[in-house]
C-alpha cells in the first residue's frame, strides 16, 4: 500500500471500510503479511482473511472508480 499523505482519498476509503475488511486488507498489503498470518492475527481460517480482502479491494475499486467519475463530471 501506498503512504497515507500521497493518496489521502484512498485511505479515506479504506477508513470507510468495515474493521475486518480493513483490518485484512491493513495487515495483508501494509504491513505485507502472509495469509496465513493475517489468519493468525485476526483468529480466523485463510479463506475468511482471502474472503475479506477480495471484499474490500472491490469496495475500494468501486468507491475510487465513483470518486473519480464525478470530479470528470462536476
Amino acid at each position: 500500500m501506498t503512504d497515507p499523505e500521497s493518496h489521502p482519498e484512498l485511505w479515506d476509503a479504506v477508513f470507510r471500510l468495515p474493521p475486518r475488511q480493513r483490518a485484512a486488507i491493513a495487515l495483508r498489503y501494509y504491513e505485507d503479511l502472509p495469509v496465513g498470518q493475517v489468519a493468525d492475527v485476526l483468529g480466523c481460517p485463510a479463506g475468511t482473511v482471502k474472503s475479506l480482502v477480495s471484499r474490500g479491494i472491490a469496495q475500494l475499486r468501486r468507491e475510487l472508480i465513483a470518486e473519480s467519475a464525478s470530479e470528470l463530471v462536476a
